[in-house]
């Protein structure tokens, strides 16, 4: 009695171990997710003034996917973020205080076009700043 009281403890455990286990998994590789390259226009209204970006960089799969059943008051991130700068040159946004990462709500997304690369492949060298020109001789 002692030992199948002690192998159903045993066995009780065990699964909620590997139940656990499966869950940081799940949600590790969620974190993980696939990412896609995108041009968005995005535009931020404030009291006072109102902001349009044209950005290019990654937004994640699953955003792009759900676009239409997204609540609009929704977060999303775009990371790896380029851009066209006031000298008309195709930019990284990163510098020594920017990580080249922004959020947006998905309300602001005005336009969304979804690139198979990374975007600066589709720009002559001529049109590229000395930030992506790096990125291409790699």
């Amino acid at each position: 009695m002692i030992h199948k009281l002690k192998f159903t403890l045993i066995s009780f455990f065990a699964l909620c171990l590997l139940n656990s286990c499966e869950k940081l998994t799940t949600e590790k590789s969620n974190r993980k997710e696939k990412l896609t390259w995108v041009y968005v226009e995005v535009e931020t209204i404030m009291k006072k003034d109102t902001t349009t970006g044209y950005l290019y960089g990654k937004i994640k799969k699953s955003v792009v996917d759900n676009l239409d059943i997204t609540n609009l008051n929704e977060i999303f991130k775009i990371s790896e973020i380029r851009y066209f700068n006031d000298d008309d040159k195709f930019q990284l946004y990163t510098d020594k205080d920017e990580l080249g990462v922004l959020f947006y709500k998905i309300k602001s997304i005005k336009k969304l076009s979804i690139y198979t690369r990374d975007p600066i492949y589709s720009f002559d060298k001529e049109e590229l700043h000395e930030s992506t020109l790096k990125i291409i001789t790699k």
